[in-house]
């Protein structure tokens, strides 16, 4: 099977989960078509097989469809298969450990989550082009109402909750939260080039609590979390006015909240 690697790191996170787990469950190698930069070898990732797309395309309905496991061998699986439930959760965890060492910021910056211990909560805010471009009519950025429950209600389980804050724009942050600690030493500086984002998921991954945003950027941050008695909050509807499925994307396990 050839599974299509496309978009910004998270997306193809999703789409290598996708490929890994159900080539596995299908008994099947796995061949992987590049469409644009390549992100995923930050992680510890064991399958780098490249081949172009050769047999009939496969396209994702946009929720878990159990027909990938039954079509013909050699099929190519074209979208992006976003949902927890195709994957072999321990191989996932494992191939998205980071490689190497995090920078001495991101370091330090772990070692301050740590501190807060079961206090520790994340928010995530994507603006950018959440907020001025196409995305801003398909996702649309969640309200403050929105981050502003989630506070109180991580407050209500932890009263001394520190909340740390990771955007594409931490200058709007740093102004809308002022009484928390925006992460910004990885921030995006061109999204058609690689450069340290994915430390901001491990560093997600490192709190305890969070809220995120409907952006798979921080959904990776949140499932990659080990802690058992997390509280993860997601907005109720992934894309404005609910224009498309996403049933399977938000786990039941986490609370969705009017966005």
């Amino acid at each position: 099977m050839v599974v299509r690697l496309h978009g910004g790191l998270a997306n193809q996170m999703f789409q290598y989960a996708f490929g890994e787990s159900v080539g596995a469950a299908r008994k099947e190698d796995v061949f992987y078509n590049q469409d644009g930069p390549r992100r995923l070898d930050v992680f510890n990732i064991k399958n780098t097989s490249a081949s172009r797309e050769t047999g009939p395309a496969f396209h994702d309905v946009n929720h878990f469809d159990e027909r990938v496991y039954s079509l013909t061998r050699g099929t190519s699986f074209v979208g992006y298969w976003q949902t927890e439930k195709y994957f072999d959760e321990g191989m996932v965890r494992r191939e998205f450990s980071i490689k190497g060492q995090p920078s001495e910021e991101s370091l330090r910056m772990a070692d301050t989550i740590a501190q807060a211990g079961e206090g520790s909560a994340f928010l995530h805010v994507r603006r950018g082009d959440y907020v001025f471009d196409y995305n801003a009519k398909f996702h649309g950025m969640p309200s403050m109402r929105y981050y502003n429950e989630a506070v109180e209600r991580i407050r209500a389980h932890k009263e001394n909750a520190r909340f740390f804050v990771f955007s594409d724009d931490p200058e709007w942050c740093q102004v809308s939260f002022p009484n928390f600690t925006v992460v910004s030493h990885n921030k995006i500086v061109d999204r058609g080039i690689p450069g340290r984002e994915h430390e901001d998921i491990w560093l997600m991954s490192q709190c305890h609590h969070g809220a995120i945003a409907n952006s798979s950027f921080s959904w990776w941050g949140a499932w990659l979390g080990t802690q058992p008695t997390k509280l993860i909050f997601a907005p109720k509807n992934w894309f404005v006015n609910n224009q498309a499925e996403s049933r399977d994307i938000v786990p039941t396990r986490w609370t969705k909240l009017e966005n």
